[in-house]
């Protein structure tokens, strides 16, 4: 999971299947 990932997803688990999706 990148910067990027979390700047979007501030308070989302690690591994989100949303996350891994895109």
């Amino acid at each position: 999971m990148s910067l990027a990932d979390v700047k979007y997803l501030p308070e989302t688990p690690a591994h989100d299947p949303e996350i891994e999706a895109i």
